[in-house]
């Protein structure tokens, strides 16, 4: 291992600081800086009785073995650390290295104010009797296996400003948690990150967090009712309650006095719902909103049409994918100008795409799948301009109209969507052709424009596609012989199949002159029935005048026959 890759180094910012009572005791100076080398013989003693360290960084993915020995624990390397550098050392990153044990007692090291033991194979439950530095702003212990929960030593640390625990085997009820954190920590604490455990319980009142800015608890599993009665912290900036089984009503009460939110994401808790005020105006503005699969139908949220009604902010992504809105889309979308992801996806909205959704000229994702939206697609959204002209939304990476019940024909201005990486049109009523020049979209990956009525051949342009990965154009009656190139030749055969009149590879049948060789066996057939059907009656027809005249003459000219049979 090379010196480079482990160091150890003094911030030149911290210089000035006064070392402790006791690190005055070590012999050194505080301006001291020091390396870690890989040398048997010499690292484990240099860390132990290195002088005034201030901070140590070792990320190298395996710390050195004569750190920790074999067993590579943290509680040997707290050992090792426990000379003369515990008065000084007020940084100490070791995240991203393979140390396992559990988390151990760490306030022997009276100036730490930032640890990181994040990534690494900690397990098992933190003992009831670890405590923090008390000095301790920052604790980083994500991506472990910790189990169980959070000792109630944490809520102590006065000083503490972040912790994160994500992404671990945390399994303790979350008001038992924030119980055990609201010692002197409740005034301290501005980030909370406990995503990705599997937390149970319920939300209790947070607002005792008073300096509180970020609440990550995506992914657990939360699921009991919420309260009527609880509020959030009221610096809350960042709430991320996605992924859990929340129930209950979510009401202006709960946010009230929330005026510095910009962040709330709740998608994915199917029994949450949120009912407002019909005239409730938030005290906040938010940038990104993320409301999927939550209770949120049949009428569209009037409380989101305030978002950036100001201009104060600016709202960046909106999610609202999965609910029950019917009825119109709402034309409201001059007010988010700076909105660059939409999605309306999986829902029963009607009607036509409405005129405002023009002037998002920094979207970069429009998701409207699977509702029941109607007419052309729209390329004149705005009064006198089009949708796809004059640099309108020419920053669209993704346009997902899927699942409706568009029709008429794709608009020739979306050739000029350089820009796009996946476009998806299936399922829908349109018609006409495939626009030729869509082979300018070089930086297309997707193409669905399956299930359709699409007629005509392939545009040979789309062979200038060389990122294209997704094709699909099945289900349509597009004819002639599929262009050659690589990239199109080496599409399964079902991305092209019933399109009766394609022809060449992948597909087994064959062209001559471009055209298939022979006609579809459907067509033989109806072609064979119809002739069949016209012989048999025009002969049916003939037999039946014939021998109408042979027999019915026969009785008007003979009196016998006429009294024998009237």
């Amino acid at each position: 291992m090379s010196d480079s890759l482990v160091r150890v180094s003094r911030r030149a910012e911290w210089g000035a600081h006064r070392p402790t009572p006791g690190a005055r005791r070590c012999r050194g100076t505080p301006r001291a800086r020091a390396a870690i080398h890989n040398r048997d013989d010499d690292v484990s003693t240099s860390i132990s009785t290195a002088r005034a360290w201030a901070t140590i960084a070792i990320r190298v993915g395996q710390c050195p073995e004569s750190i920790g020995g074999p067993a590579l624990t943290l509680s040997v390397i707290i050992h090792q650390l426990s000379g003369c550098a515990r008065f000084s050392l007020q940084e100490l990153n070791i995240g991203g290295n393979q140390i396992n044990g559990t988390l151990s007692d760490l306030s022997i090291f009276s100036a730490l104010k930032t640890l990181d033991l994040s990534e690494n194979q900690l397990n098992g439950k933190i003992p009831e009797s670890t405590k923090l530095p008390y000095l301790l702003e920052s604790l980083s212990i994500g991506s472990n296996s910790l189990e169980g929960g959070i000792p109630k030593s944490f809520g102590d640390a006065c000083a503490l400003r972040s912790l994160d625990m994500s992404n671990n085997s945390l399994s303790e009820e979350f008001s038992m948690i924030i119980h055990h954190l609201s010692g002197c920590a409740r005034y301290s604490l501005e980030q909370l990150s406990l995503s990705m455990n599997q937390i149970n319980g319920t939300l209790p009142d947070l607002s005792i967090f008073s300096s509180l800015k970020k609440l990550y608890l995506y992914g657990n599993k939360l699921n009991g009712e919420i309260p009527k009665d609880i509020k959030f912290p009221p610096q809350l900036e960042q709430l991320d309650l996605q992924s859990n089984s929340l129930k209950g009503v979510l009401t202006d009460y709960h946010f009230a006095n929330m005026s510095k939110l910009y962040f709330l994401e709740l998608s994915d808790n199917s029994l949450l719902a949120l009912a407002f005020s019909q005239n409730w105006v938030p005290p906040f503005q938010l940038r990104s909103i993320g409301l999927r699969s939550c209770k949120l139908g049949p009428v569209f949220p009037k409380w989101l049409e305030t978002q950036n009604q100001f201009q104060v902010e600016t709202l960046y992504e909106l999610d609202l994918s999965n609910n029950h809105f019917s009825g119109k889309i709402p034309d409201c979308w001059s007010h988010f100008k700076s909105l660059t992801y939409l999605d309306l996806s999986h829902n029963n909205f009607s009607g036509r795409i409405p005129t405002s959704m023009g002037s998002l000229l920094h979207l970069q994702a429009l998701l409207l799948r699977n509702n029941n939206l109607t007419d052309e697609i729209p390329f004149s959204l705005r009064s006198s301009e089009q949708m796809f002209k004059n640099n309108v939304l020419l920053l669209l990476k993704s346009i997902d109209l899927s699942s409706n019940h568009f029709s008429g024909e794709i608009p020739l201005e979306i050739e000029d969507l350089f820009g796009l990486v996946l476009l998806n049109l299936s399922r829908n009523h349109l018609t006409g052709k495939i626009p030729s020049n869509i082979g300018k979209l070089t930086s297309l990956e997707y193409l669905d424009l399956s299930r359709n009525q699409f007629v005509g051949s392939i545009p040979p342009s789309l062979t200038q596609i060389y990122w294209l990965s997704v094709l699909d154009l099945s289900h349509n009656h597009l004819t002639g012989k599929i262009p050659t190139s690589t990239q199109l030749q080496s599409f399964n055969a079902s991305s092209y199949e019933d399109n009766l009149d394609l022809c060449g590879p992948p597909l087994e049948k064959f062209c001559i002159d471009e055209r298939p060789t022979q006609k579809p066996n459907v067509e033989v057939q109806e072609d064979e029935y119809s002739l069949l059907s016209r012989e048999f009656y025009m002969s049916m027809t003939f037999g039946f005048v014939i021998s109408f005249w042979v027999v019915f003459g026969s009785i008007l000219f003979k009196r016998s026959w006429r009294h024998a049979y009237f």
